[in-house]
């Protein structure tokens, strides 16, 4: 008997959250038993040489506007009778129309994972709630999505948690306790949600000595860097732009800002608490349910640059308090967040539905 096929579905391969879990997900499922592909029904994007380096079998999808979604149907339901997959497990932007193509082509499992409490648009809303109701499994990436599930598109049967994966390593960089914080990092897309605006105005009332990376790019980027040179900032805030390992850049800051308004896990504290850096971070349910005061900084979700100056100067001027957090912080996510977790259950998953 064939391996069994699993087939991951998104809607691009730009390096968010979602991809960047994908992937790691992926690379490790033939260690497991499995077949792996991977279909992205809106196009590629800038780690689709990553996927083919690491021998991940892709299908890309038409790049087309919203007013031609019939052709992104019908690559998928191409997709589904030249490749009928085990399970077909689709993730954000890819649960409606690669809900509607296992729906039209009879496909079971069909599993849906969450990522996110965003609140749609009301034609968006009626059609991802219509595909999240009628997949046979949904997997949310931690209980305040499984809540918004449950509030939002009233789905609770056949619902659970597999909570993100991120790498630990022994080797990461402690932050010395004896000197004041001064290097800070923010990794993410650039888009309004992140806030990264709202940092950058922060810190730009401080008057000590600070300098600020900022590991991502999005359609935010433009705005920012004319931000940056409107505040005279320029020496002190450099845009690394997009990245396949953000590790190094973790690894040579004091610390991490996080201002994302609302998310449905936070990758980038997951992966810096790995890291073994303080953070700073908005205080928003979805982190809250791994860590509390002893272990990172909250700062009220939707905060001013006011209180997030205040709250970073605490944070530079208390360098062991800071460590001591990030070391708390970087055991919960060792033990309650590792990639070996997320996959060992993902493939507990795929084994119980397949029949």
């Amino acid at each position: 008997m064939s391996h069994p096929l699993i087939t991951q579905v998104l809607w691009t391969l730009d390096r968010g959250g979602v991809e960047r879990m994908v992937f790691e997900l992926a690379k490790r499922l033939p260690e497991h038993g499995f077949r792996i592909r991977v279909v992205v029904a809106g196009g590629g994007g800038v780690m689709d040489d990553e996927f083919r380096a690491a021998h991940i079998p892709l299908a890309l999808g038409p790049a087309v506007g919203q007013w031609q979604r019939g052709q992104t149907l019908r690559f998928l339901r191409r997709e589904l009778r030249a490749h009928y997959p085990s399970v077909w497990h689709t993730h954000l932007g890819g649960d409606v129309w690669g809900g509607l193509a296992a729906r039209l082509e009879g496909v079971h499992p069909w599993i849906a994972t969450v990522h996110d409490v965003q609140h749609q648009s009301f034609l968006k809303g009626v059609m991802r709630g219509r595909a999240l109701r009628a997949a046979d499994q949904v997997v949310c990436v931690s209980d305040a999505v499984r809540r918004h599930l449950a509030s939002t598109y009233e789905r609770t049967r056949d619902v659970s948690v597999i909570r993100l994966g991120v790498e630990s390593h022994e080797n990461s960089r402690p932050t010395s306790v004896e000197r004041r914080l001064q290097r800070f990092v923010v990794v993410g897309r650039l888009v309004p949600d992140k806030r990264v605006q709202v940092l950058i105005e922060a810190l730009a009332a401080i008057r000590e000595p600070w300098a600020l990376c900022v590991v991502g790019d999005g359609v935010e980027r433009g705005r920012l860097e004319t931000l940056v040179h409107t505040l005279k900032l320029r020496p002190r805030v450099h845009f690394a732009g997009s990245v396949a390992d953000v590790r190094p850049f973790l690894l040579e800051a004091d610390a991490c800002l996080f201002a994302s308004r609302e998310e449905g896990q936070g990758l980038a504290v997951l992966e810096a608490a790995a890291a073994g850096i303080p953070v700073i971070t908005s205080d928003l349910p979805a982190l809250r349910e791994l860590f509390d005061e002893y272990s990172m900084m909250f700062v009220p979700n939707n905060a001013d640059a006011r209180l997030w100056t205040e709250a970073i100067q605490t944070t530079m001027y208390a360098p062991r308090e800071a460590q001591v957090r990030a070391h708390e912080a970087q055991t919960i996510v060792r033990k309650r967040c590792s990639i070996e977790r997320m996959v060992k259950e993902y493939v507990e998953l795929y084994s119980k539905l397949i029949v």
